[in-house]
């Protein structure tokens, strides 16, 4: 759970208390939304046994009465990666279908992973792409000194190079993506983040970068950016709260409170976000703000029903106790809400099997209390705890 790939797109929590329900929710490792994004090429290349460029030079079409899936032959180009003594520049490569390809263009033809033997389907590439793969190759760095390599590729003029930049932060453990503080431009950052042209699924990412290495300037910066109005669903608000909090601490999480979980008018895709960014605080940035006070944050949407089931496995997953009354009341007030009650259920299963010596643990009163709960639920709806059992295990 450890190397866990973080969303901002979002939008799958993590939680650790984990189900059926729950499983649409995962602790952030990286600040990026990866919904969606496939293995980066670089990953791609470095576990392939071989990695040509290549032109087509000629295609012989498919016959699809005669079952011929056609034919086409590419020269090989450039050898970027080869484990075995089979390939060599000026060769030829015969690839066992027709392509789109065209004579004009080169391509990258990588092993399929399922099958060596086989060949992925060819890879329109550029010159630039090309010098950036090769430069990637020769990287022998821990995580962090390898992700500063494409730190400086985030937005270049090639669509190709950047968007295979932004994979490899995609899918990065955010402890590493935290250690390039140092080599962080608050100003590029703000750049990036007032272009319009900068693509929308990076705001979020760019915004936590920022609360990493910004001032005072960048924070009123964000909060403007955050309490905006919003009339439909916005990527990166998860991004900018977080990146917003590690500048203003709990000074700025007031305002969080009050702008956004507080307000009975706010989207849920927005309060939902707000969540992301706590647990995202309460995981990687627990020194800037203390978890008694995002414990109180997370209890504020509790009485929302379309978040009450997420915010209740978060306070579980938290050790929040307080609401452990409050909860038993909620219980009974949500007729058709399943999910909630699971979730309930599963609360109570976690106040009841850690150790009484654990530090999570409740007080004594709290935890037998909490045991009398669960066996009312288990009387009066065993069908509703039957499943919560079923699928509960917790990691911390």
């Amino acid at each position: 759970m450890h190397h866990t790939k973080y969303c901002l797109a979002l939008l799958v929590m993590q939680w650790s208390v984990l189900d059926a329900d729950s499983a649409r929710a995962r602790p952030p490792s990286s600040p990026i939304c990866t919904w969606g994004i496939p293995e980066p090429l670089m990953q791609r290349v470095e576990q392939s046994v071989a990695t040509l460029l290549v032109k087509p030079i000629s295609i012989l079409s498919r016959d699809k009465a005669n079952g011929f899936a056609g034919e086409t032959t590419f020269e090989v180009l450039e050898i970027l990666r080869v484990t075995e003594d089979e390939h060599r520049v000026g060769g030829t490569v015969k690839y066992p279908f027709e392509t789109g390809t065209n004579e004009d263009h080169v391509y990258l033809l990588i092993d399929d992973p399922q099958d060596k033997r086989q060949w992925s389907a060819p890879l329109e590439t550029t010159d630039a792409a090309v010098r950036f793969i090769n430069d990637a190759l020769l990287l022998d760095t821990a995580p962090p000194e390898r992700l500063r390599y494409f730190l400086d590729f985030l937005e270049d003029n090639d669509e190709q190079v950047s968007v295979e930049a932004f994979y490899e932060f995609a899918l990065a453990d955010y402890a590493d993506v935290r250690q390039l503080q140092p080599e962080l431009s608050r100003e590029t950052l703000r750049e990036w983040l007032s272009d319009p042209e900068t693509k929308i699924d990076r705001i979020g990412f760019y915004s936590t970068l920022l609360g990493l290495t910004g001032n005072e300037e960048d924070a009123a910066y964000l909060e403007t950016r955050i309490v905006e109005q919003a009339h439909n669903y916005r990527l990166g608000v998860d991004g900018m709260v977080a990146g917003y909090l590690m500048l203003t601490g709990e000074a700025g999480l007031d305002i969080i409170d009050r702008k956004k979980l507080a307000s009975p008018d706010e989207p849920l895709s927005e309060t939902y976000g707000v969540m992301l960014a706590l647990q995202l605080m309460w995981s990687y940035e627990a020194d800037r703000i203390s978890k008694d006070r995002l414990r109180a944050s997370m209890r504020i949407p509790l009485d929302r029903p379309d978040l009450a089931d997420l915010v209740v496995t978060s306070l579980a997953r938290w050790s929040d106790w307080s609401v452990a009354d409050r909860l038993m009341e909620m219980y009974d007030e949500q007729f058709d809400n399943r999910g909630l009650k699971r979730s309930i259920v599963r609360y109570y299963l976690r106040a009841t099997t850690l150790d009484s010596d654990d530090k999570d643990a409740p007080p004594q009163e709290v935890e037998e209390r909490c045991r009398e709960y669960l066996a009312q639920l288990r009387r009066k709806d065993p069908e509703i705890a039957e499943q919560a059992e079923r699928f509960f295990f917790f990691v911390k």
